[in-house]
Protein backbone atom coordinates (compact mmCIF):
# COMPACT_ATOMS: atom_id res chain seq x y z
CA UNK A 1 0.00 0.00 0.00
CA UNK A 2 3.03 2.21 0.78
CA UNK A 3 4.58 1.78 -2.01
CA UNK A 4 1.24 2.22 -4.65
CA UNK A 5 0.90 5.55 -2.24
CA UNK A 6 4.24 6.82 -3.36
CA UNK A 7 4.28 5.77 -6.95
CA UNK A 8 1.48 7.88 -7.32
CA UNK A 9 3.07 10.68 -5.53
CA UNK A 10 5.56 10.68 -7.90
CA UNK A 11 3.55 10.30 -10.72
CA UNK A 12 1.81 13.21 -9.81
CA UNK A 13 5.07 15.21 -9.48
CA UNK A 14 6.23 14.32 -12.57
CA UNK A 15 3.52 14.38 -14.79
CA UNK A 16 4.52 17.92 -16.36
CA UNK A 17 7.78 16.12 -17.62
CA UNK A 18 6.02 12.95 -18.35
CA UNK A 19 3.20 14.01 -20.44
CA UNK A 20 3.83 17.46 -21.82
CA UNK A 21 7.69 18.19 -21.86
CA UNK A 22 7.79 19.94 -25.11
CA UNK A 23 4.84 22.19 -24.33
CA UNK A 24 6.66 22.91 -21.00
CA UNK A 25 10.10 23.33 -22.42
CA UNK A 26 9.20 25.40 -25.25
CA UNK A 27 10.97 28.51 -25.03
CA UNK A 28 8.94 31.18 -25.97
CA UNK A 29 6.09 29.69 -23.93
CA UNK A 30 5.73 31.64 -20.92
CA UNK A 31 5.98 31.19 -17.45
CA UNK A 32 2.34 31.79 -16.56
CA UNK A 33 1.67 29.50 -19.29
CA UNK A 34 3.99 26.77 -17.96
CA UNK A 35 3.19 26.89 -14.73
CA UNK A 36 -0.83 26.51 -16.00
CA UNK A 37 0.12 23.32 -18.20
CA UNK A 38 2.50 21.58 -15.03
CA UNK A 39 -1.04 22.15 -13.09
CA UNK A 40 -2.83 20.35 -15.78
CA UNK A 41 -0.93 17.66 -16.60
CA UNK A 42 -0.76 17.03 -12.42
CA UNK A 43 -4.38 17.54 -12.25
CA UNK A 44 -4.68 14.94 -15.15
CA UNK A 45 -3.05 12.55 -13.02
CA UNK A 46 -4.62 13.02 -9.66
CA UNK A 47 -8.15 12.68 -11.83
CA UNK A 48 -6.71 9.30 -13.46
CA UNK A 49 -5.86 8.06 -9.68
CA UNK A 50 -9.56 8.76 -8.47
CA UNK A 51 -11.16 7.30 -11.05
CA UNK A 52 -8.94 4.22 -10.50
CA UNK A 53 -9.54 4.09 -6.74
CA UNK A 54 -13.15 4.62 -7.46
CA UNK A 55 -12.66 1.31 -9.59
CA UNK A 56 -10.93 -0.34 -7.38
CA UNK A 57 -13.07 0.56 -4.57
CA UNK A 58 -16.52 -0.71 -6.67
CA UNK A 59 -14.62 -4.11 -7.33
CA UNK A 60 -13.48 -4.51 -3.80
CA UNK A 61 -17.22 -3.25 -2.51
CA UNK A 62 -18.63 -5.99 -5.35
CA UNK A 63 -16.59 -8.94 -4.03
CA UNK A 64 -17.52 -8.43 -0.43
CA UNK A 65 -21.05 -7.92 -1.33
CA UNK A 66 -21.03 -11.45 -3.80
CA UNK A 67 -19.26 -13.19 -0.74
CA UNK A 68 -21.77 -11.25 1.81
CA UNK A 69 -24.40 -12.94 -0.18
CA UNK A 70 -23.72 -15.82 -0.56
CA UNK A 71 -23.30 -16.30 2.66
CA UNK A 72 -26.62 -15.10 3.51
CA UNK A 73 -28.22 -16.97 0.64
CA UNK A 74 -26.01 -20.39 2.40
CA UNK A 75 -27.60 -19.39 5.78
CA UNK A 76 -31.38 -18.96 4.54
CA UNK A 77 -30.65 -22.56 2.66
CA UNK A 78 -29.72 -24.24 6.07
CA UNK A 79 -32.41 -22.47 7.94
CA UNK A 80 -34.57 -23.76 5.56
CA UNK A 81 -33.55 -27.11 5.38
CA UNK A 82 -33.42 -27.24 9.19
CA UNK A 83 -37.71 -25.93 9.07
CA UNK A 84 -37.82 -29.21 6.75
CA UNK A 85 -37.03 -31.66 9.61
CA UNK A 86 -39.60 -30.25 12.11
CA UNK A 87 -42.14 -32.09 13.62
CA UNK A 88 -44.90 -28.87 12.90
CA UNK A 89 -46.44 -28.51 9.81
CA UNK A 90 -46.57 -25.11 9.82
CA UNK A 91 -42.72 -25.03 10.32
CA UNK A 92 -42.21 -27.52 7.36
CA UNK A 93 -44.09 -25.27 5.17
CA UNK A 94 -42.35 -22.19 6.48
CA UNK A 95 -39.22 -24.01 5.14
CA UNK A 96 -40.77 -25.32 1.70
CA UNK A 97 -41.86 -21.12 1.18
CA UNK A 98 -38.07 -19.59 2.20
CA UNK A 99 -36.63 -22.68 -0.24
CA UNK A 100 -39.22 -21.63 -3.01
CA UNK A 101 -38.32 -17.78 -2.33
CA UNK A 102 -34.32 -18.83 -2.30
CA UNK A 103 -34.70 -20.77 -5.70
CA UNK A 104 -36.27 -17.64 -7.60
CA UNK A 105 -33.37 -15.42 -5.85
CA UNK A 106 -30.66 -17.56 -6.35
CA UNK A 107 -29.90 -19.47 -9.89
CA UNK A 108 -26.94 -21.34 -8.66
CA UNK A 109 -29.50 -23.05 -5.91
CA UNK A 110 -32.16 -23.48 -8.15
CA UNK A 111 -31.06 -27.22 -8.75
CA UNK A 112 -30.01 -27.87 -4.79
CA UNK A 113 -33.43 -26.37 -3.61
CA UNK A 114 -35.26 -28.71 -6.81
CA UNK A 115 -33.58 -31.59 -5.96
CA UNK A 116 -34.18 -31.03 -1.69
CA UNK A 117 -38.13 -30.65 -2.56
CA UNK A 118 -38.24 -33.29 -4.56
CA UNK A 119 -36.61 -35.78 -2.26
CA UNK A 120 -39.16 -34.38 0.55
CA UNK A 121 -41.88 -35.17 -1.13
CA UNK A 122 -40.62 -38.50 -1.49
CA UNK A 123 -40.19 -39.05 1.74
CA UNK A 124 -43.22 -37.89 3.04
CA UNK A 125 -45.78 -39.17 0.77
CA UNK A 126 -46.63 -42.98 0.50
CA UNK A 127 -46.07 -45.43 -2.28
CA UNK A 128 -49.21 -45.36 -4.55
CA UNK A 129 -51.45 -48.68 -4.89
CA UNK A 130 -52.97 -49.75 -7.65
CA UNK A 131 -57.07 -51.10 -8.52
CA UNK A 132 -55.12 -53.88 -10.97
CA UNK A 133 -56.07 -57.14 -11.18
CA UNK A 134 -51.90 -57.92 -11.64
CA UNK A 135 -51.35 -56.07 -8.40
CA UNK A 136 -52.88 -58.57 -5.84
CA UNK A 137 -54.46 -57.24 -3.25
CA UNK A 138 -52.45 -57.48 0.58
CA UNK A 139 -55.08 -57.73 3.55
CA UNK A 140 -53.88 -55.48 6.77
CA UNK A 141 -52.72 -52.40 4.93
CA UNK A 142 -52.92 -48.99 6.21
CA UNK A 143 -55.35 -46.46 4.28
CA UNK A 144 -54.33 -43.98 2.31
CA UNK A 145 -54.77 -40.06 2.62
CA UNK A 146 -57.36 -38.93 0.16
CA UNK A 147 -55.82 -35.67 -0.18
CA UNK A 148 -52.40 -34.07 -0.18
CA UNK A 149 -51.03 -32.85 2.79
CA UNK A 150 -50.64 -29.31 3.16
CA UNK A 151 -46.50 -29.54 2.96
CA UNK A 152 -46.28 -31.41 0.11
CA UNK A 153 -48.88 -29.34 -1.64
CA UNK A 154 -47.14 -26.47 -1.16
CA UNK A 155 -43.39 -28.60 -2.35
CA UNK A 156 -45.57 -29.51 -5.58
CA UNK A 157 -46.15 -25.75 -6.33
CA UNK A 158 -43.05 -24.83 -5.47
CA UNK A 159 -41.68 -27.30 -7.78
CA UNK A 160 -44.45 -26.44 -10.25
CA UNK A 161 -44.27 -22.63 -10.49
CA UNK A 162 -39.83 -23.12 -10.55
CA UNK A 163 -38.48 -20.40 -12.31
CA UNK A 164 -37.54 -21.82 -16.38
CA UNK A 165 -34.04 -22.67 -15.96
CA UNK A 166 -33.55 -25.84 -17.70
CA UNK A 167 -29.90 -25.53 -18.21
CA UNK A 168 -29.25 -25.43 -14.44
CA UNK A 169 -31.39 -28.66 -13.36
CA UNK A 170 -29.49 -31.66 -13.05
CA UNK A 171 -32.12 -34.02 -12.91
CA UNK A 172 -35.38 -34.84 -13.91
CA UNK A 173 -38.64 -34.41 -11.57
CA UNK A 174 -39.42 -37.92 -10.01
CA UNK A 175 -42.43 -38.74 -8.64
CA UNK A 176 -42.86 -41.99 -9.77
CA UNK A 177 -44.83 -44.36 -7.73
CA UNK A 178 -46.21 -41.65 -5.35
CA UNK A 179 -49.47 -41.76 -3.75
CA UNK A 180 -50.57 -37.58 -4.80
CA UNK A 181 -54.38 -38.20 -4.95
CA UNK A 182 -56.18 -34.83 -5.46
CA UNK A 183 -52.75 -33.07 -5.84
CA UNK A 184 -53.12 -29.05 -7.12
CA UNK A 185 -51.01 -28.95 -9.95
CA UNK A 186 -52.42 -25.87 -11.72
CA UNK A 187 -50.42 -24.55 -14.45
CA UNK A 188 -47.62 -26.58 -12.92
CA UNK A 189 -44.15 -26.84 -15.44
CA UNK A 190 -43.54 -30.39 -15.36
CA UNK A 191 -41.92 -31.08 -19.29
CA UNK A 192 -40.15 -34.51 -19.10
CA UNK A 193 -40.81 -35.24 -15.42
CA UNK A 194 -41.05 -38.73 -15.09
CA UNK A 195 -44.71 -39.73 -13.08
CA UNK A 196 -44.34 -44.04 -13.85
CA UNK A 197 -47.42 -45.12 -12.07
CA UNK A 198 -48.52 -42.03 -10.25
CA UNK A 199 -51.57 -41.95 -8.49
CA UNK A 200 -52.83 -38.78 -9.18
CA UNK A 201 -56.94 -39.39 -9.30
CA UNK A 202 -58.73 -36.42 -8.75
CA UNK A 203 -55.59 -34.16 -9.18
CA UNK A 204 -55.65 -30.57 -10.50
CA UNK A 205 -53.89 -30.16 -13.61
CA UNK A 206 -55.75 -27.16 -15.23
CA UNK A 207 -53.23 -25.38 -17.97
CA UNK A 208 -50.36 -27.97 -16.37
CA UNK A 209 -47.34 -28.72 -19.05
CA UNK A 210 -46.59 -31.91 -18.96
CA UNK A 211 -44.71 -32.53 -22.91
CA UNK A 212 -42.29 -35.31 -23.32
CA UNK A 213 -43.90 -36.15 -20.12
CA UNK A 214 -42.99 -40.47 -18.99
CA UNK A 215 -46.55 -41.43 -17.11
CA UNK A 216 -46.81 -45.23 -17.66
CA UNK A 217 -49.71 -46.74 -15.90
CA UNK A 218 -50.35 -43.39 -14.03
CA UNK A 219 -53.45 -43.19 -12.06
CA UNK A 220 -55.59 -40.02 -13.78
CA UNK A 221 -58.99 -41.30 -12.83
CA UNK A 222 -61.31 -38.15 -12.30
CA UNK A 223 -58.52 -35.77 -12.94
CA UNK A 224 -59.05 -32.39 -14.31
CA UNK A 225 -56.90 -31.93 -17.24
CA UNK A 226 -58.86 -29.36 -19.04
CA UNK A 227 -56.49 -27.21 -21.45
CA UNK A 228 -53.39 -29.36 -19.80
CA UNK A 229 -50.89 -30.35 -22.34
CA UNK A 230 -49.63 -33.90 -23.13
CA UNK A 231 -47.80 -33.37 -26.74
CA UNK A 232 -45.53 -36.26 -26.96
CA UNK A 233 -46.16 -37.58 -23.18
CA UNK A 234 -45.56 -41.20 -22.56
CA UNK A 235 -48.79 -42.99 -21.64
CA UNK A 236 -48.86 -46.39 -21.98
CA UNK A 237 -51.22 -48.11 -19.77
CA UNK A 238 -52.34 -44.89 -18.18
CA UNK A 239 -55.86 -44.76 -16.72
CA UNK A 240 -57.61 -42.02 -17.42
CA UNK A 241 -61.60 -42.97 -17.47
CA UNK A 242 -63.81 -40.02 -16.00
CA UNK A 243 -61.50 -37.30 -16.31
CA UNK A 244 -62.04 -33.96 -17.58
CA UNK A 245 -59.78 -33.63 -20.70
CA UNK A 246 -61.59 -30.42 -22.69
CA UNK A 247 -59.42 -28.46 -24.74
CA UNK A 248 -56.05 -30.89 -23.82
CA UNK A 249 -53.73 -31.32 -26.35
CA UNK A 250 -52.19 -35.12 -26.41
CA UNK A 251 -50.36 -34.27 -30.22
CA UNK A 252 -47.93 -37.07 -30.85
CA UNK A 253 -48.53 -38.62 -27.49
CA UNK A 254 -47.86 -42.38 -27.13
CA UNK A 255 -51.16 -43.86 -25.33
CA UNK A 256 -51.04 -47.15 -26.07
CA UNK A 257 -53.48 -49.53 -24.02
CA UNK A 258 -54.77 -46.75 -22.10
CA UNK A 259 -58.22 -46.20 -20.62
CA UNK A 260 -60.76 -43.43 -21.67
CA UNK A 261 -63.89 -44.59 -20.66
CA UNK A 262 -66.63 -42.22 -20.02
CA UNK A 263 -64.16 -39.33 -19.97
CA UNK A 264 -64.84 -35.77 -21.06
CA UNK A 265 -62.42 -34.87 -24.36
CA UNK A 266 -64.65 -32.40 -26.49
CA UNK A 267 -62.46 -30.35 -28.53
CA UNK A 268 -59.29 -32.29 -27.62
CA UNK A 269 -56.42 -32.89 -29.84
CA UNK A 270 -54.96 -35.53 -30.59
CA UNK A 271 -53.12 -35.29 -33.74
CA UNK A 272 -50.56 -37.91 -34.53
CA UNK A 273 -50.74 -39.94 -31.34
CA UNK A 274 -50.18 -43.51 -30.50
CA UNK A 275 -53.60 -45.19 -29.07
CA UNK A 276 -53.89 -48.37 -30.31
CA UNK A 277 -56.11 -50.90 -28.25
CA UNK A 278 -57.32 -48.03 -25.91
CA UNK A 279 -60.60 -48.21 -24.47
CA UNK A 280 -62.97 -44.91 -25.32
CA UNK A 281 -66.47 -46.87 -24.21
CA UNK A 282 -69.01 -44.25 -23.84
CA UNK A 283 -65.96 -41.20 -23.76
CA UNK A 284 -67.22 -37.64 -25.01
CA UNK A 285 -65.03 -36.89 -28.24
CA UNK A 286 -67.26 -34.05 -29.42
CA UNK A 287 -65.26 -31.63 -32.02
CA UNK A 288 -62.27 -33.29 -31.40
CA UNK A 289 -58.90 -33.60 -33.53
CA UNK A 290 -57.97 -36.78 -34.58
CA UNK A 291 -56.24 -36.14 -37.67
CA UNK A 292 -53.85 -38.71 -38.38
CA UNK A 293 -54.17 -40.78 -35.20
CA UNK A 294 -53.36 -44.26 -34.62
CA UNK A 295 -55.75 -46.13 -32.88
CA UNK A 296 -55.94 -50.05 -34.28
CA UNK A 297 -58.22 -52.05 -32.48
CA UNK A 298 -59.39 -49.48 -30.32
CA UNK A 299 -62.66 -49.71 -28.26
CA UNK A 300 -65.36 -47.07 -29.00
CA UNK A 301 -68.30 -48.67 -28.24
CA UNK A 302 -71.02 -45.45 -27.60
CA UNK A 303 -68.56 -42.82 -27.78
CA UNK A 304 -69.66 -39.51 -28.55
CA UNK A 305 -67.58 -38.56 -32.19
CA UNK A 306 -69.88 -36.16 -33.29
CA UNK A 307 -68.40 -33.41 -35.44
CA UNK A 308 -64.73 -35.05 -35.03
CA UNK A 309 -62.16 -35.05 -37.27
CA UNK A 310 -60.37 -37.97 -37.96
CA UNK A 311 -59.06 -37.61 -41.74
CA UNK A 312 -56.24 -40.21 -42.43
CA UNK A 313 -56.87 -41.86 -39.08
CA UNK A 314 -55.48 -45.25 -39.20
CA UNK A 315 -58.37 -47.45 -37.62
CA UNK A 316 -58.56 -51.15 -38.43
CA UNK A 317 -60.40 -53.38 -36.38
CA UNK A 318 -61.73 -50.53 -34.14
CA UNK A 319 -65.18 -51.28 -32.52
CA UNK A 320 -67.28 -48.45 -33.47
CA UNK A 321 -70.96 -49.74 -32.26
CA UNK A 322 -73.30 -47.95 -31.18
CA UNK A 323 -70.98 -44.89 -31.70
CA UNK A 324 -72.34 -41.54 -32.14
CA UNK A 325 -70.38 -40.33 -35.46
CA UNK A 326 -72.96 -37.44 -36.70
CA UNK A 327 -71.17 -35.21 -39.22
CA UNK A 328 -67.83 -36.82 -38.37
CA UNK A 329 -64.79 -36.14 -40.73
CA UNK A 330 -63.36 -39.50 -41.76
CA UNK A 331 -62.16 -38.76 -45.24
CA UNK A 332 -59.96 -41.28 -45.84
CA UNK A 333 -59.66 -42.71 -42.74
CA UNK A 334 -58.58 -46.57 -42.80
CA UNK A 335 -61.56 -48.36 -40.99
CA UNK A 336 -60.99 -52.07 -42.24
CA UNK A 337 -62.52 -54.74 -40.43
CA UNK A 338 -63.88 -51.79 -38.15
CA UNK A 339 -67.26 -52.93 -36.13
CA UNK A 340 -70.45 -50.37 -36.77
CA UNK A 341 -73.36 -52.15 -36.17
CA UNK A 342 -75.77 -49.41 -34.82
CA UNK A 343 -73.44 -46.76 -35.17
CA UNK A 344 -75.12 -43.08 -36.25
CA UNK A 345 -73.81 -41.58 -39.05
CA UNK A 346 -75.75 -38.84 -40.23
CA UNK A 347 -73.93 -36.38 -42.11
CA UNK A 348 -70.88 -38.36 -41.77
CA UNK A 349 -68.07 -37.84 -44.44
CA UNK A 350 -66.48 -41.31 -45.92
CA UNK A 351 -64.99 -40.04 -48.62
CA UNK A 352 -62.00 -42.07 -49.73
CA UNK A 353 -62.15 -44.37 -46.54
CA UNK A 354 -61.43 -47.51 -46.64
CA UNK A 355 -63.66 -49.62 -45.46
CA UNK A 356 -63.05 -53.18 -46.61
CA UNK A 357 -64.53 -55.93 -44.22
CA UNK A 358 -65.88 -53.14 -42.20
CA UNK A 359 -69.08 -54.20 -40.49
CA UNK A 360 -72.19 -51.89 -40.57
CA UNK A 361 -74.55 -54.68 -39.71
CA UNK A 362 -74.84 -58.30 -38.24
CA UNK A 363 -74.20 -60.78 -41.36
CA UNK A 364 -78.14 -61.42 -41.21
CA UNK A 365 -78.77 -57.86 -41.37
CA UNK A 366 -79.77 -56.55 -37.87
CA UNK A 367 -78.48 -53.87 -35.72
CA UNK A 368 -77.74 -52.09 -38.75
CA UNK A 369 -76.44 -48.70 -38.24
CA UNK A 370 -78.55 -45.63 -38.56
CA UNK A 371 -78.52 -43.22 -40.94
CA UNK A 372 -76.15 -44.30 -43.25
CA UNK A 373 -76.18 -42.08 -46.55
CA UNK A 374 -75.61 -43.52 -49.87
CA UNK A 375 -73.81 -40.66 -50.75
CA UNK A 376 -70.89 -41.36 -47.66
CA UNK A 377 -70.23 -44.74 -49.11
CA UNK A 378 -70.01 -43.87 -52.88
CA UNK A 379 -66.58 -42.72 -52.97
CA UNK A 380 -65.16 -45.35 -49.79
CA UNK A 381 -63.58 -48.39 -50.65
CA UNK A 382 -65.67 -50.92 -49.99
CA UNK A 383 -64.91 -54.83 -51.16
CA UNK A 384 -66.97 -58.27 -50.97
CA UNK A 385 -66.04 -58.69 -47.10
CA UNK A 386 -67.48 -55.14 -46.11
CA UNK A 387 -70.71 -56.07 -44.11
CA UNK A 388 -73.53 -53.47 -45.17
CA UNK A 389 -77.58 -54.12 -45.47
CA UNK A 390 -78.46 -55.36 -48.57
CA UNK A 391 -81.02 -52.60 -49.76
CA UNK A 392 -77.96 -50.40 -49.14
CA UNK A 393 -75.70 -52.95 -51.26
CA UNK A 394 -78.43 -52.67 -53.89
CA UNK A 395 -78.58 -48.47 -53.80
CA UNK A 396 -74.86 -48.27 -53.99
CA UNK A 397 -74.55 -50.90 -57.35
CA UNK A 398 -77.78 -48.12 -58.80
CA UNK A 399 -75.90 -45.14 -57.72
CA UNK A 400 -72.52 -46.19 -59.73
CA UNK A 401 -73.79 -47.44 -62.95
CA UNK A 402 -74.32 -44.15 -64.12
CA UNK A 403 -71.05 -42.86 -62.94
CA UNK A 404 -69.72 -45.35 -64.69
CA UNK A 405 -71.13 -44.36 -68.00
CA UNK A 406 -73.35 -47.07 -67.79
CA UNK A 407 -70.85 -50.16 -68.36
CA UNK A 408 -71.49 -53.36 -65.96
CA UNK A 409 -68.86 -52.52 -62.93
CA UNK A 410 -69.52 -53.75 -60.01
CA UNK A 411 -67.93 -53.10 -56.58
CA UNK A 412 -64.96 -55.51 -57.33
CA UNK A 413 -63.16 -52.26 -59.41
CA UNK A 414 -63.17 -50.54 -55.97
CA UNK A 415 -62.12 -53.93 -54.31
CA UNK A 416 -58.51 -53.55 -55.54
CA UNK A 417 -58.57 -49.70 -54.82
CA UNK A 418 -59.18 -50.69 -51.08
CA UNK A 419 -57.35 -53.81 -50.83
CA UNK A 420 -54.22 -51.59 -49.59
CA UNK A 421 -54.32 -49.43 -46.31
Amino acid sequence: MVAALLTYAIAIWQAPDLLDQMLIRDPNIKPAEALTAQHNARLLVVSLGGALAVVIGLLYTARNYRLSHRGQVTDRFAKALERLGSDEMYVRIGGIHALEHLMRDSADHHADVLEVLVAFIRNRVPRARRDDPEWPFISGRPALPRETEADVQAALTAIGQRPDRPHRERQTVNLSGLHLQRAALMAAHLQGAILIEVDLRGAFLIEADLQAAHMHRAQLQGADMTYAQFQGAHMYRAQLQGADMRHAQFQRAGMNQAQFQAADMRYSRLQGAHISQAQFQGADLVGADLQGVYMPEAELQEANLAGANLPWAYMPRANLQGANLVGANLQAALLAEAELQEANLAGANLQEANLCGAQFCEPDGSRAALHLPDEALIDAYIDNTTVLPQYIRDRLERLRQPRDGGSDQSMSGREDRGAAP
